[in-house]
C-alpha cells in the first residue's frame, strides 16, 4: 500500500533535505483510537495547548500523498523521517493512528515498531460500542462528521438521511472491533501499557483535565489563563440513542459475544 501512496508524488530533494536538518523531536506521542471515539475532539484540544505537537492521522492513506507532497516525500522512509522533524512541536511529536491505518501502511506490527519504538502510547476507544457504531454508520450515510465546517442545519439534514438499518450498524461495529483487535495484538505482541482512555470518561472530564492529564506526559503544563474553544458540533441526536437502543434489543445474542470479547480489553489497567 505504502508504495502506491508515493507513486504519484513529484517531490524537490533540496527541500526534503532542508527538513532532515532539522533536530527530531525528543518525545514521540502515538494516540491508538478507533473511528468515532473523540479522537478529533481530543486532538483539537491538544492543538490548542500549543505544546503537543500535531496529532494529526500522518497515516491515514486518504491523507498522506497531501502531505507527501508538503514533506517531499517519495518513499515511507522518508516519510517518517521528515515529519518527526516537521511536525515536532517544543520537542514533542504526535500523531493518531488506527489498526486499520496501521495495517494498510506499515509491514506488519514490527515495521511500526521499529520506526516507532520509543513512544508514548494512548489507547482511546469508547466504552459504547453500540453507540460508536450508529455514530459511524451515521457519519458515513450522512457524509457528515463532527468538524467545525458542521453547523446546526447540518445536523438536522443527517438525521434525515439516516435510516435504521441494522446490517450497516453491526457491519460497522465489526470494522470498530477489527481496529481494537490489531491495536491490543500490537501491544500484546511488543508488551506495550498503553495509557487507557475512554471516550466517556474524556468527555465528562472536559477539556482542562484531559490536557493536564496528557500534556503531564510530556513533562509539560497548561498556561493558567488558557481557555479552550470548542470548534466541534456533534452528530450524535437523539436519533442515535433512539438507534442504538433498538440495535440492542435486537442483536442481543450478538452483542453478548461483542461484550464477552471486549472484557479484558476494558479491565486493562493503566501502569502506575
Amino acid at each position: 500500500m505504502s508504495v502506491e501512496i508515493f507513486k504519484d508524488i513529484t517531490a524537490d530533494p533540496q527541500k526534503h533535505a532542508e527538513i532532515l536538518r532539522r533536530p527530531p523531536a525528543q518525545k514521540n506521542v502515538v494516540i491508538f483510537f478507533t473511528p468515532r471515539s473523540g479522537s478529533s475532539w481530543l486532538t483539537d484540544i491538544l492543538a490548542q495547548t500549543g505544546r503537543f505537537g500535531a496529532a494529526n492521522e500522518l497515516f491515514n492513506p486518504n491523507f498522506m500523498p497531501s502531505i507527501a507532497r508538503t514533506l517531499h516525500a517519495t518513499s515511507l522512509d522518508d516519510y517518517v523521517a521528515a515529519s518527526c522533524r516537521r511536525f515536532e512541536q517544543g520537542n514533542v511529536f504526535s500523531f493518531e493512528i488506527t489498526g486499520h491505518q496501521m495495517s494498510a501502511v506499515f509491514e506488519g506490527h514490527d515495521d511500526f515498531f521499529t520506526r516507532f519504538g520509543s513512544f508514548i502510547p494512548i489507547w482511546l476507544v469508547r466504552e459504547d460500542i453500540v453507540a460508536q457504531a450508529v455514530s459511524l454508520a451515521k457519519m458515513v450515510s450522512a457524509g457528515v462528521s463532527h468538524s467545525p465546517s458542521v453547523n446546526p442545519g447540518m445536523v438536522e439534514k443527517a438525521d434525515l438521511a439516516f435510516r435504521y438499518d441494522p446490517s450497516e450498524i453491526k457491519r460497522w461495529l465489526l470494522h470498530i472491533r477489527k481496529a481494537e483487535t490489531i491495536t491490543e495484538n500490537y501491544f500484546a505482541a511488543h508488551d506495550i501499557r498503553p495509557i487507557r482512555m475512554t471516550y466517556e470518561t474524556m468527555t465528562e472530564n472536559g477539556a482542562t483535565v484531559t490536557a493536564e492529564r496528557l500534556l503531564d506526559l510530556v513533562d509539560s503544563s497548561l498556561p493558567m489563563d488558557t481557555v479552550f474553544e470548542s470548534r466541534h458540533v456533534k452528530i450524535g441526536t437523539s436519533q442515535n440513542d433512539e438507534f442504538a437502543r433498538k440495535f440492542r434489543r435486537q442483536k442481543w445474542w450478538f452483542l453478548r459475544s461483542i461484550y464477552r470479547q471486549r472484557a479484558e480489553m476494558r479491565d486493562q489497567k493503566n501502569p502506575s
